[in-house]
């Protein structure tokens, strides 16, 4: 049912899995990962200890990592500077227990260049960025939304003071009333403004025309663009995310021609990703961004742990047979096959384990999921259940016939036995076309148990036909092997 564990020891580069089980610790584990891996592991049930850590503690090459909690930065950054890495942390809510020198800043309009002939696209990427797909059938308010954001963007990136070339000035000017008591421009006088502005290939010029529409007519539908624009950039207003996207320390590019290794850190509570999940998401769209921008340089591993709180990110799926030739490795984690199907509906979901070399699960206890693990387990096979039925001979007297026994019984033995190896042949070919391993016994291989801190094992399908059934091996074991030994 599963494959050989010595097909796949771990070897510096590889993704790390986890053990064989074997005596001491076992053996370590790894897949070679030329393209990209998905994990669906439930809540709780081990996948920083088991996977993300060890993975930081391990991985040779530039690190892209979400991590709400703050823990992965706390516990690997030494790991990483020992690898010769430059360690970012964007961290606005103090949540991870680092040092001030590798607490980082960055500002994503600092490095748009209005004379390159990506601008225009560059700044859509990021106005994308700032509104979370959550509901693809209102696509019309949210293109709307995004194009008043990328031309406010483009307008405060071409007029405004360096200094103020940053998310707080776009927030201001899109907060504005549509005049001020003050005599100072208004939200109207920008819009005047912005209308007559033919730079970036019309950007400014088609969001100041929306916001005129917006304040001119109490019917508008661009009234709804701006609602959306305003309700989707308010967690801007934090003095908090606004210190951190005020300058820049490092540049993204540096994921491709440098040393580096990036935490993205929010507070794990589930309330702080649902409002500044656009904060992470900005930062992966800038960060695939540069990535296309410079196909050759530093391999990069994307950690993007919770990544259903990102809402939907097109560019992932569009990217996905891509990126590795960019030098780009995503590891996704989603807690459920729902959650990965709700974003990313069916064939988003098809694309990323068709592009993925490890599909990796524990901790399930949803139906759809230990479902889908039962049926790519496949069924069994006549070969499976019995090597052939049994053979019928005729009665030879030399073999069947015992000498204390006449014929007649010795005969009426061989037929009982001949009814009861044929009786066990078809109670074994009953099993054939059934699942090799059901549902439910998918959950007790997969499970958490109460006293656990990770859980019992993962079921990991790799490339080919190769199954494995392994052991996490969270950062804290005592496996024989130590990372220096694995480095």
């Amino acid at each position: 049912m599963f494959s050989n564990f010595d097909t796949r020891p771990y070897q510096t580069g590889d993704l790390f899995l986890g053990s064989d089980g074997g005596e001491d610790g076992g053996c370590a584990i790894g897949i070679d990962t030329d393209r990209h891996a998905i994990c669906i592991a439930g809540s709780r049930s081990g996948k920083g200890a088991g996977l993300i850590i060890p993975n930081l503690k391990r991985w040779p090459h530039n690190i892209l990592c979400i991590d709400p909690k703050g823990e992965n930065a706390e516990l690997t950054y030494q790991d990483r500077e020992k690898m010769g890495q430059a360690v970012h942390v964007l961290d606005p809510f103090g949540s991870a227990d680092v040092p001030d020198r590798i607490r980082a800043k960055f500002n994503p309009l600092a490095s748009i260049d209005l004379t390159s002939n990506r601008a225009r696209a560059d700044i859509a990427d990021i106005a994308n960025g700032l509104v979370v797909v959550t509901d693809p059938k209102h696509m019309e308010w949210i293109k709307g939304a995004r194009s008043i954001l990328a031309g406010i963007i483009a307008y405060v990136i071409a007029d405004a003071p360096p200094d103020h070339r940053n998310f707080a000035s776009v927030r201001n000017i899109l907060m504005l009333p549509k005049e001020t008591a003050s005599g100072a421009m208004g939200l109207w006088d920008h819009a005047q403004e912005m209308a007559a502005d033919e730079r970036i290939g019309g950007l400014i010029r088609n969001a100041g025309t929306m916001l005129i529409t917006a304040m001119d007519s109490a019917k508008a539908i661009e009234k709804d663009f701006l609602g959306l624009a305003r309700t989707s950039t308010d967690w801007l207003d934090d003095d908090s995310i606004a210190e951190c996207l005020s300058d820049t320390t490092f540049q993204m590019a540096d994921l491709k021609t440098g040393n580096v290794s990036v935490f993205l850190v929010l507070p794990s509570d589930g309330t702080f990703l649902e409002t500044y999940g656009a904060f992470l998401r900005l930062f992966v769209k800038t960060a695939l961004n540069a990535m296309g921008k410079q196909q050759k340089g530093k391999r990069c591993l994307f950690i993007l742990d919770e990544v259903y709180s990102l809402g939907k990110l097109d560019e992932l799926v569009d990217s996905a047979g891509r990126l590795p030739s960019y030098g780009v490795h995503l590891f996704l984690f989603f807690q459920n096959l729902t959650q990965s199907f709700k974003r990313y509906d069916k064939e988003g979901t098809e694309t990323f384990f068709g592009n993925a070399d490890a599909h990796i699960f524990f901790g399930n206890t949803d139906g759809t999921t230990l479902d889908y693990v039962s049926k790519r387990m496949g069924n069994f096979t006549p070969n499976e259940v019995v090597q052939e039925p049994p053979k019928k001979r005729a009665y030879s007297f030399w073999k069947d016939s015992r000498f204390f026994r006449d014929e007649r019984e010795s005969r009426e033995i061989k037929q009982a036995n001949d009814e009861n190896l044929q009786a066990g042949y078809q109670h074994q070919m009953k099993l054939v076309g059934t699942p090799r391993l059901p549902p439910d016994q998918v959950k007790a291989l997969v499970a958490k148990m109460d006293d656990d801190s990770v859980a019992s094992s993962m079921i990991v399908f790799g490339k080919g036909d190769h199954v494995f059934n392994l052991q996490l091996a969270p950062y804290f074991g005592l496996q024989p092997w130590g990372y220096d030994e694995v480095n």
